[in-house]
C-alpha cells in the first residue's frame, strides 16, 4: 500500500478546555440553554404586549428588552463554548421545546394567577354597598328608594355600578335593589362545587331574593344576567312580577369569537387571564360596547376592568361561557307568562339586534324597543332612553 492509499481520519472539533474533563458541565450548559431559550420565547410574547402587567410600565421595557436580549446572548455563548453536536442538539431541542411550551401553557392556564387590582366598590360614587350572608354566597348589593321592589342583576362580567343610572332614576318611585351574583363584582361564593350553569345561577337568584324577602319583585338583567333572569322567571313564575331584559342572552345562537375562545380547555383559561392582565386590551373591548365613545372614561374602564382581575371572577367567566345552555331559555320563551320588556341597541357588537325578533316572536306578552346609536352597554351608553323605557314599563 502506498502512502497515497493510507486511510484518512476525519478529526472532529476539539472540545473547549474543561468540557472533556467535566461532561456534566456540558449537560448543565445544555439544560441552561434550553431554559433560557424558553425565557427568550416568553420575552417575545411579552414584546407583543401579552401578559405584561400594565400597572408596571417599566416592566415591559426591562423584561422584553434587556433581559430577553441578555438571555439570547447567553444561549449563543453557551452553544459556542460547548461546541455541541448540532444534529444531536437539534434532536434534543425538538423534543424538549414542545415539552417546555406545553408545561408553560399548562402552568399559565392552571397555575399562574394574575395579580388582582386593588379596588373597592365605594371607589365609584353611588349608593352604599350592603352585604347579606347566605349558605350559597355573601352577596354584594345596593338598596335605594321606597315602593314596589325592583331587583336588577349585575350584567355578566360586570357589577352593580352598571345599573347606577337606572337605579337612581327608578328609586324615585320604587325600591331598587342591584345585586352581584356569583362570579360578578364583589359577591363571594361559599359553595365550592357551584356549577356556573343556568340552574346554578337561578339558585343564586332565589337565595338572594329569599334572604331579603324580595320574591315577587320585578326582575331585570342585561346581557348574561338577562338570560339568568329569563331562566329564573321561567322556572319560578310565581316569584317574578314583571321582567326586563336588556341586550339579553337567551337565544341558542353562537357567540362572537371573543367569547367562544373561552370555551376550549387551556385556551379559555389563558385568554381570560391575559385579558385580566392587559388593561389596554380590556379598554378596547369596553369601547366596542359603546356607541358614544365620550362615555368610555378612564373611570368607567377601571370600574369594569379591575373587579374582573379578581381570581374568582376570572375563573367564573370561563366556567359560565362553557356552562350556560341557552337552549333552555329559548325553549321556555313561549310559556313565559310575565309582561316582558326587551331593550336592544342597534349598534350592539356583542349580541346582534337581529336577535330581538326572536324574543318578540316567542315571548307572548313582550314589548320590544330598539334604540338607534346605542351599543351593548345599554345602561351606561344610552341611560336616558333606558331609564324612560323602564319607568314607563313599570308604571
Amino acid at each position: 500500500m502506498t502512502s497515497t492509499d493510507a486511510p484518512t481520519t476525519r478529526l472532529s472539533p476539539s472540545p473547549r478546555p474543561g468540557t472533556r474533563a467535566y461532561p456534566w458541565l456540558r449537560r448543565a450548559a445544555l439544560v441552561t440553554a434550553i431554559l433560557l431559550s424558553a425565557r427568550v420565547l416568553i420575552g417575545l410574547i411579552w414584546f407583543l404586549g401579552l401578559g405584561v402587567p400594565s400597572a408596571q410600565p417599566g416592566f415591559s421595557w426591562f423584561s422584553t428588552g434587556l433581559i430577553t436580549l441578555l438571555c439570547a446572548a447567553v444561549v449563543v455563548a453557551i452553544l459556542r463554548w460547548a461546541r455541541f453536536d448540532m444534529a444531536l442538539l437539534r434532536h434534543r431541542l425538538a423534543f424538549a421545546i414542545p415539552l417546555l411550551l406545553t408545561a408553560g401553557l399548562l402552568y399559565g392556564a392552571y397555575g399562574w394567577q394574575p395579580a388582582a387590582q386593588d379596588y373597592q366598590a365605594d371607589e365609584v360614587p353611588g349608593p352604599p354597598s350592603h352585604y347579606v350572608d347566605t349558605d350559597l354566597a355573601r352577596f354584594h348589593y345596593t338598596d335605594q328608594g321606597e315602593g314596589p321592589p325592583v331587583v336588577l342583576l349585575s350584567p355578566g362580567a360586570a357589577w352593580t355600578m352598571a345599573w347606577q343610572p337606572q337605579a337612581a332614576y327608578l328609586a324615585q318611585t320604587h325600591r331598587v335593589v342591584v345585586v352581584d351574583l356569583p362570579g360578578q363584582g364583589f359577591t363571594q361564593l361559599r359553595e365550592d362545587d357551584f356549577a356556573f350553569d343556568l340552574p346554578a345561577m337561578s339558585s343564586a337568584i332565589d337565595a338572594f331574593l329569599e334572604s331579603l324577602d324580595l320574591r315577587g319583585a320585578h326582575l331585570g338583567g342585561m346581557s348574561w344576567s338577562a338570560g339568568w333572569a329569563l331562566h329564573y322567571a321561567s322556572e319560578n313564575p310565581e316569584n317574578v312580577n314583571r321582567l326586563m331584559l336588556l341586550a339579553p342572552s337567551g337565544v341558542d345562537e353562537p357567540d362572537i369569537l371573543t367569547w367562544r375562545l373561552l370555551e376550549p380547555p387551556i385556551i379559555g383559561e389563558l385568554v381570560s387571564k391575559l385579558s385580566a392582565v392587559d388593561r389596554s386590551s380590556y379598554a378596547n373591548m369596553v369601547a366596542d360596547m359603546f356607541a358614544h365613545q365620550d362615555q368610555v372614561t378612564d373611570e368607567v374602564i377601571d370600574a369594569m376592568w379591575k373587579p374582573n382581575t379578581f381570581a374568582n371572577n376570572i375563573a367564573a367567566t370561563t366556567q359560565l361561557q362553557r356552562g350556560l345552555d341557552w337552549r333552555l331559555t329559548e325553549a321556555a320563551m313561549p310559556d313565559l307568562p310575565h309582561p316582558t320588556l326587551v331593550l336592544w341597541g342597534e349598534e350592539d357588537s356583542v349580541l346582534s339586534v337581529d336577535l330581538a325578533q326572536t324574543f318578540e316572536t316567542l315571548i307572548p306578552n313582550s314589548v320590544v324597543h330598539r334604540f338607534s346609536d346605542c351599543g351593548h352597554a345599554l345602561t351606561l351608553d344610552c341611560s336616558a332612553e333606558v331609564n324612560t323605557a323602564m319607568a314607563e314599563f313599570l308604571t
